[in-house]
């Protein structure tokens, strides 16, 4: 089922009123508490909704206490306790809708996602990722339900949640962040193994799962002294400095570490890591000489609500179907546009799908390339080194145009004959 629509404008009106006491971001902590305590304590909140605004807000405040929420602010209570009641109200009523318990918590997840997309400026991809993004990761990679899923840079969980795993190993650096994603995975009913943790610099165990999906973000800059002897970096050792710039090539390691033998990564950076030189050259080269390249799906611009760059799906695989190719798909042209957003329609998801599948077949948007290839090509993995240009030849009639250069002969002799008529008679 779909959330109520008159029940989502209505908590989106109260979100509206929230920003005159809140920032933006403060609000998916409130819509994440009071989903929660509706989830976990059904009965006592619908007595508690009715009462008063003093009332519900200590309510919270115990209620934070009772269940160890740590990560919620205190001083974003009070500045909410305007707006429970209203909040809890439209809860109620959903909840009382929903057929389970877990359909009430996803439901939950693709509320906060809209509303996350509702708001991009001050949000952005550091909660959630592009729902067109989400929606790619779920046609390529498919049913994960016996799958164990690894996501390092995980927000508020949103293609986890999409996926729905069997288990989901998630680390993010931000604790409210962490906090939320606690909430809507119970209310999700997934089996989660959730962290704060700065996944470059951590030195983490592999967890030897079956997929690694991930939105990392893009261009941090890195201390080279804080990964350099992290288990990570051990495990694909390059031979090479690691430079400040190289958090992109860290990232992709860190994916490569976490995977089992037979193990996918889906990671979504920027076009830059195809290309460059040093260390990330090095990491290609790397990766084509172990096969691990599966596809590299170039995709279009604003398809992030807080940017206009490209960007780049990697896919990895440790035990490829397809040994000795990469396939390249080059999605830039695809999906429908506005002037301040792109979307990804089924039709593009489902086409992109069956171009690196090898269902469909399009020159102008997929190409299968060998590894010879690519390594003559000095390893660069961008779709602009594998898709010839295409000229429009147009050939010459001589005979036409040798007629039209008389005639402009002819017109031109007459001109100059009638303006050296004028002269003489000046």
């Amino acid at each position: 089922m779909n959330l109520n629509a008159e029940v989502k404008k209505q908590l989106f009106k109260t979100f509206e009123i929230l920003k005159t006491t809140l920032s933006v971001d403060q609000i998916p902590e409130i819509l994440s508490l009071t989903s929660y305590s509706v989830y976990a304590e059904f009965d006592t909140v619908k007595t508690v909704s009715s009462t008063g605004e003093n009332e519900i807000l200590k309510y919270f405040q115990d209620f934070v206490q009772r269940h160890n929420l740590i990560w919620v602010n205190a001083p974003v209570l009070k500045a909410a306790a305007h707006s429970f009641s209203d909040i809890l109200r439209s809860l109620i009523t959903f909840y009382g809708e929903c057929t389970s318990t877990d359909e009430f918590g996803r439901q939950i997840v693709g509320l906060l996602q809209e509303w996350v997309g509702l708001n991009p400026s001050s949000l952005g991809s550091f909660y959630s990722s592009s729902e067109s993004v989400i929606a790619l990761f779920q046609a390529l990679i498919g049913d994960c339900s016996d799958a164990v899923l690894y996501d390092g840079a995980c927000g508020i969980g949103m293609i986890a949640n999409r996926l729905n795993p069997k288990k989901a190993i998630l680390r993010d650096i931000n604790q409210t962040v962490v906090g939320i994603t606690a909430l809507l995975f119970k209310m999700s009913n997934i089996d989660v193994d959730l962290q704060v943790a700065d996944t470059l610099t951590h030195n983490e165990t592999s967890y030897d799962v079956d997929i690694v999906a991930s939105t990392p973000p893009f261009g941090l800059r890195i201390q080279s002294q804080l990964v350099e002897n992290t288990a990570y970096i051990r495990d694909i050792h390059l031979g090479k400095s690691i430079p400040s710039s190289a958090s992109e090539s860290l990232w992709i390691q860190q994916a490569l570490y976490q995977l089992n033998d037979t193990g996918r990564a889906f990671l979504q950076i920027i076009p830059g890591w195809l290309f460059r030189g040093g260390y990330d050259a090095a990491l290609r080269e790397k990766l084509i000489e172990k096969d691990w390249v599966e596809a590299v799906i170039q995709l279009p611009e604003k398809l992030l609500s807080n940017t206009n760059i490209e960007t780049v799906l990697l896919v990895l695989n440790k035990a490829k179907d397809t040994n000795g190719v990469v396939r390249f798909v080059d999605a830039r042209t695809l999906g429908q546009r506005t002037r301040s957003q792109t979307t990804l329609m089924l039709e593009d998801i489902n086409l992109i799908r069956n171009l690196v599948m090898g269902i469909e077949t399009d020159s102008q948007l997929s190409q299968t390339i060998s590894l010879q290839q690519i390594k003559e090509n000095k390893y660069n993995l961008h779709c602009n080194e594998y898709f010839a240009s295409e000229i429009e030849e147009t050939k010459l009639d001589l005979k036409a145009e040798s007629d039209k250069l008389i005639q402009a002969q002819l017109e031109y002799e007459k001109a100059q004959q009638i303006f050296n008529q004028i002269l003489s008679e000046v």
